[in-house]
């Protein structure tokens, strides 16, 4: 066991990544970096994490900010309640901690928005309490090493990891250990064609002496993605269009959005028409905006009223109307974003009427 840690902690001072959450890391720079790269590749998160970083340097700094500063920052990232529970969670340990974290993992699991894996990487990382951290990574270069064929993601499989890697590390530098066995999944043990040759466990790994690296690990079905047929509204009138915030407890919660009305098909023209009382609507553009449990089937519809109509639907969808040209100060869902740059070929703040023509 102790050999086992010392190969990946010897490797890991080698050979990690220069990243910059790593250059004299604190609670809060490793929070904000772990936060970001949920459901996110570094290469993506990395420019997010230096947006953020450098407009909000401190903890106090972020806890000062408006949230929707933070939403625009986090734009294009996904998965908006990160942001929203970041900046919670600052506003918290500012007013109620001085804005200190809490130096155990069972204080930090309690924080809105950090999960078992945050906390795990918190506590051992800077407060170097031996607990394990669990990521994709990590069940991968485990399994594969013990041929462990618990199905991932479970409960079943996060805790008998656990066991099995408080076991291994070295408790004298947990967060070296569990930086290191992250850092040798992302760029030695990779789902496929691993880089067994440079790997500092290539001795310990059982699933590379029986050629079975390709069986781990071994994961659960997947669940079937629901599917959803979204229908936005471009409703403009004399240089200003129609948006909302969405407010409900659904997906994109307090960005901003074009009128939206959900179909149960994706025949929907006849149906928006009537709902709508409008003569004239036109097809744009549609899109297909994959999540992790749902297919978002989006199209995109054009409709241009006089002025007595287009108060009428601002008042039936509750939408606010705002100058076309200032839409690009809005946080808006990355779908919206994209189809607007991709429609008008121009910047997204300066889409207008002329724009569209």
């Amino acid at each position: 066991m102790k050999e086992f840690s010392d190969k990946v902690i010897q490797w890991y001072s080698k050979n990690k990544r220069a990243l910059p959450w790593r250059q004299n890391p604190s609670p809060y720079k490793t929070w904000l970096s772990e936060i970001i790269l949920q459901q996110t590749r570094i290469a993506q998160g990395l420019g997010y994490y230096t947006n953020i970083i450098n407009k909000y340097e401190t903890i106090q700094d972020l806890a000062a900010g408006k949230e929707s500063e933070v939403l625009k920052l986090w734009q294009g990232l996904g998965y908006y309640n990160r942001a929203r529970n970041m900046h919670f969670t600052a506003r918290y340990l500012v007013e109620k901690n001085r804005g200190h974290f809490p130096n155990t993992y069972e204080e930090l699991i309690k924080l809105k928005g950090v999960g078992r894996y945050t906390a795990a990487a918190i506590a051992s990382i800077c407060f170097d309490e031996p607990i394990p951290v669990i990521d994709g990574n990590v069940y991968r270069v485990i399994s594969r090493c013990f041929l462990i064929d618990i199905p991932i993601p479970s409960n079943r499989a996060y805790h008998y990891f656990k066991g099995r890697l408080a076991e291994l590390m070295d408790a004298r530098r947990p967060g070296d250990f569990n930086q290191g066995v992250m850092e040798l999944g992302a760029l030695i043990c990779i789902p496929k064609n691993p880089h067994c040759k440079q790997c500092p466990l290539r001795d310990h790994c059982a699933a590379r002496r029986e050629n079975r690296i390709a069986a781990y690990p071994f994961k659960a079905e997947k669940k079937r993605r629901s599917n959803r047929y979204f229908n936005f509204l471009l409703i403009r009138c004399d240089g200003e269009l129609l948006m909302l915030r969405r407010n409900q407890k659904d997906i994109w919660a307090k960005l901003y959005t074009f009128p939206l009305i959900e179909c149960k098909t994706p025949q929907a023209k006849r149906r928006l028409k009537e709902a709508l009382q409008v003569e004239d609507i036109q097809l744009l553009g549609k899109t297909l905006h994959a999540l992790t449990h749902q297919n978002l089937h989006i199209k995109f519809w054009s409709i241009d009223p006089g002025p007595t109509t287009y108060k009428r639907l601002q008042t039936h969808f509750g939408a606010t109307s705002i100058p076309a040209r200032e839409t690009g100060t809005y946080a808006v869902p990355k779908p919206v974003e994209n189809f607007l740059n991709q429609v008008f070929s121009t910047n997204f703040c300066t889409f207008d009427r002329k724009a569209s023509t």
